[in-house]
């Protein structure tokens, strides 16, 4: 009887260890290794496609030569560790210059960097833009992310960055589907709905949680995860994403 009494505190003991070690907080379910986004996206269902980051920010006040472009490109390809899938594209204008290229990660992430350089006025300012898309899914994607972000944070000022996960649905996703589907994503992230639109094919849910750091205003309301629907007719392909702090461009 004592020999059990042990047995099951030993048990008892190993299971909470190993519990432990598999969730941050067992309210969201969250394993250490995942980004909230990626607890989110797996609560819908739906199969992933790709995740794709896009990300703006301010390098100097300065109107910059096509030559210092060119130098800066260098030294983001070589801390992005990109090998080069393009040569370097570029234009120039009496108050505007710009350079663009595509490369790849090891990882197999393909990267599109874009840097633009302007003078209006008395203003000049040098911006730079960076898309990546990744097939498929990450196996750390809290660290994928963490690392992508602090290489780009080094480089200047004013980051805006997003991340999105993109998956697709044969035919049109009605829209009580598409409130069950954010309603379970949006669960995950303890997220409250602060605006819901549906425009003819397309639908967008945007909500704000207190797990995701970034906030945005859009549409006079505050948010920080968006949940939206594209319906491609002519493919009869409904698009899916789910992005924080919000979608944008090409995303």
């Amino acid at each position: 009887m004592i020999r059990n009494f042990f047995m099951k505190i030993l048990f008892s003991a190993i299971f909470i260890l190993l519990f432990s070690t598999k969730f941050v907080d067992v309210t969201v379910g969250e394993r250490l290794y995942e980004y909230p986004l990626e607890t989110a996206w797996k609560a819908t269902g739906i199969p992933l496609q790709e995740i794709d980051i896009e990300a703006w920010m301010k390098l100097n006040d300065r109107r910059l030569t096509l030559y210092e472009l060119r130098e800066i490109a260098g030294r983001i390809q070589k801390k992005l560790n990109l090998r080069l899938k393009t040569g370097m594209i570029t234009g120039e204008q009496d108050d505007f210059c710009y350079l663009a290229f595509e490369g790849t990660q090891p990882n197999g992430t393909s990267v599109t960097i874009t840097i633009q350089s302007s003078r209006f006025g008395e203003i000049s300012e040098t911006q730079l833009g960076v898309n990546t898309i990744h097939i498929e899914e990450v196996n750390n994607l809290r660290e994928y992310i963490r690392d992508f972000r602090e290489k780009l944070a080094g480089l200047g000022e004013d980051l805006d960055f997003n991340v999105a996960f993109i998956g697709e649905h044969k035919g049109k996703i009605p829209a009580v589907l598409v409130r069950e589907l954010s309603g379970r994503a949006f669960r995950k992230l303890k997220a409250e709905l602060v605006n819901s639109a549906f425009e003819e094919d397309n639908s967008i849910q945007r909500g704000l949680s207190g797990l995701i750091k970034e906030k945005v205003e859009i549409d006079a309301c505050v948010a920080n995860v968006e949940f939206s629907t594209r319906y491609d007719r002519a493919r009869n392909i409904t698009q899916i994403i789910l992005a924080a702090p919000r979608a944008i461009g090409g995303v």
